[in-house]
């Protein structure tokens, strides 16, 4: 049966913004772990150098987090197909209510050659996940441009760099967040995050953040100091 692997997260003051909800970069680096823990917890290492790495996320904020508490934090995969996956996640509070919902995609690939490689069948029986599952929807409206004219500078830094040598996928959104003008960041709470990832970025880049903001709807490009399009973030706020 392909049930949820679930793991419970304490959130602490430093957790929370400056208007006492909890940081969208704790909650995602959240989903992030659980999702290796889970992972770790079952199979362990990889054979022949493959590593799993994150190409999209699609995040729905149900409910906001006011106070210090711990959460519980669910996520299964629900599709494999050839160098593709997907996982669901919920993320409870402490009364039992799910406060946030979110899928993620995931590519299979060799750690040296950075190429992909075809999931083993052997995966899909040991998460029970079915050859003839459906596929997740593709994220919409992620086929955004912005003007170059006006971005905010930022350059990739120790703090920055996680185990694969190369920026984590956190770092990213706190980047796109600080990059909001605070009376916005005031006055609004996210409701859903997109995220796609196209182009790694590694330690001493000098990136820029373009950023649309409409109403309630933000769409950001990070580019690399080549002009490379590397993520691009859609976030809906309420």
């Amino acid at each position: 049966m392909n049930s949820y692997y679930e793991k419970a997260y304490e959130l602490h003051n430093f957790d929370f913004n400056a208007h006492q909800h909890v940081k969208t970069v704790t909650l995602l680096n959240f989903l992030q772990d659980i999702s290796t823990c889970h992972y770790n917890s079952v199979v362990g290492e990889n054979d022949d150098n493959a590593v799993w790495v994150i190409v999209e996320w699609d995040v729905q904020f149900i409910a906001p987090i006011t106070k210090v508490q711990t959460l519980t934090v669910k996520t299964k995969p629900t599709y494999f197909r050839k160098f593709i996956a997907y996982r669901a996640y919920e993320i409870e509070d402490a009364e039992g209510t799910v406060v946030v919902t979110a899928v993620s995609k995931w590519a299979y690939i060799n750690y040296e050659s950075r190429k992909q490689m075809v999931i083993p069948k052997s995966l899909y029986a040991i998460f029970g996940v079915q050859e003839n599952a459906d596929k997740p929807p593709k994220l919409e409206n992620m086929d955004f441009k912005i003007d170059r004219k006006g971005f905010m500078p930022f350059r990739s830094c120790f703090s920055d760099i996680d185990i694969n040598q190369h920026v984590n996928n956190v770092s990213y959104l706190r980047w796109t967040i600080d990059s909001l003008p605070y009376d916005f960041i005031a006055q609004n709470s996210p409701k859903r995050l997109q995220v796609y990832y196209r182009k790694e970025i590694f330690i001493n880049d000098v990136i820029r953040v373009l950023t649309d903001l409409e109403e309630k709807e933000t769409r950001q490009i990070i580019q690399n100091s080549n002009g490379e399009e590397c993520v691009k973030i859609r976030m809906l706020w309420k």
